[in-house]
């Protein structure tokens, strides 16, 4: 009788990094859903005893999202409006025209979605790694032993700190964008600095500025809560952590870019005389 060979056992599959991290950001998004609709409910409902968390989340936010978020405004005003856009302006004899754009670009686009990207890719990651770590360390399982409930301690904090930070990091970012353009218009072009605060209010309203405020928070809102629930859902020892945080970063920015192009879209639908350039 021959000897029959016995196969190895196969192999598992690799992932795929790339597709298999986007397909599983958003696996658990019912998951983030419920997490929001209860930290909403413990924020309203409860007694507020996250006062002096939120403070130092605050504090924390404002140390490490700061110059990131002034400098990306400032580079691309300068670079961007300032200069690529004031050579056409120079040959057509309209090089104080720059500020007219200045307002459009930074307040109601890209200034807030920077805003927003930064903010994913520097808090939302921090906290993800932080809560996945408690996760792993089942940190979050003994604060419910001793009737310390995570959402209302350390969910709720974090999600009114990035909820009233980055509006305020958001308009810092705007006037260093200001001054970047400004510079670039006044000391490279030779315009003259007088138009330039009528020429950004040409086509910049109250509307527009109180619809930034409104939409950054909103992102700082949901990126909070996707970064909470992928940390909290976390499993697996440190890989895990570490997949968890890729995950939250490609949520957030998708979220965070998806929620820009629906509220602009119906923001205009609102307000169309805001699509009128003057």
């Amino acid at each position: 009788m021959g000897v029959r060979e016995v196969g190895s056992p196969a192999l598992p599959r690799e992932p795929r990094a790339g597709v298999d991290v986007f397909q599983t950001s958003f696996s658990n998004l019912g998951a983030a859903v419920v997490l929001g609709i209860e930290a909403l409910r413990s924020l309203l409902t409860r007694r507020p005893i996250w006062i002096r968390e939120a403070a130092i989340q605050s504090v924390f936010i404002a140390r490490t999202v700061m110059r990131p978020v002034l400098a990306v405004n400032a580079i691309f005003a300068l670079s961007i409006i300032g200069l690529a856009l004031g050579v056409p302006l120079e040959q057509l004899g309209a090089s104080d025209r720059n500020a007219a754009f200045l307002g459009v670009g930074l307040i109601r686009e890209f200034g807030v979605t920077m805003t927003g990207a930064v903010f994913a890719g520097v808090v939302g990651t921090t906290y993800t790694a932080e809560f996945g770590a408690r996760k792993i360390r089942e940190e979050l399982e003994a604060l419910r032993v001793i009737g310390i409930d995570p959402v209302r301690s350390m969910v709720v904090p974090r999600i009114v700190a990035m909820c009233v930070m980055s509006p305020v990091i958001f308009l810092l970012g705007f006037v260093a964008g200001a001054a970047g353009t400004y510079v670039a218009s006044t000391k490279y072009f030779g315009a003259s600095g007088g138009p330039f605060i009528p020429q950004l209010l040409s086509n910049t309203s109250w509307i527009d500025l109180w619809a930034a405020i409104a939409k950054v928070m909103l992102f700082g809102l949901v990126i909070a809560v996707i970064a909470c629930s992928k940390g909290m859902d976390a499993k697996g020892g440190a890989q895990g952590v570490g997949r968890a945080v890729n995950e939250s970063v490609v949520a957030c920015l998708v979220a965070v870019f998806f929620v820009n192009i629906v509220y602009t879209q119906l923001l205009l639908g609102w307000f169309p005389d805001l699509s009128v350039f003057r």
